[in-house]
């Protein structure tokens, strides 16, 4: 019992990371697509 527990909690946790980590990935992309022009007008 406290082990499947365990393991719920790990797979939320996993859940967790992986979706801050694409949250982080779409703004950095975002961020990226607005800069990449900017500096290439700029050169």
């Amino acid at each position: 019992m406290s082990n499947d527990q365990r393991e719920r909690r790990n797979a939320q946790n996993r859940r967790r990371m992986v979706a801050r980590i694409v949250v982080v990935v779409l703004a950095v992309a975002m961020f990226a697509s607005l800069v990449i022009p900017a500096v290439i007008s700029g050169l």
